[in-house]
């Protein structure tokens, strides 16, 4: 994530990121193309890029 990002973030930091798409998916469960379009909007808005935020949607709620 630092290198796509161009700095450093921390462990914490990604915790938190994970933490808060755990609280989207609980959110929108069991609806899973609701989640992951909530997924990428929050992912996105917080510096990653669309492509690599769907992906990251996609695989948090494959079991869904």
């Amino acid at each position: 994530m630092s290198d796509q990002l161009n700095r450093p973030v921390s462990l914490l930091r990604i915790d938190s990121v994970v933490w808060q798409a755990g609280q989207i998916i609980g959110i929108h469960e069991p609806d899973s193309g609701a989640a992951r379009t909530a997924l990428v909007e929050h992912v996105t808005s917080v510096g990653i890029d669309p492509d690599p935020a769907a992906e990251l949607a996609e695989q948090f709620t494959v079991e869904m």
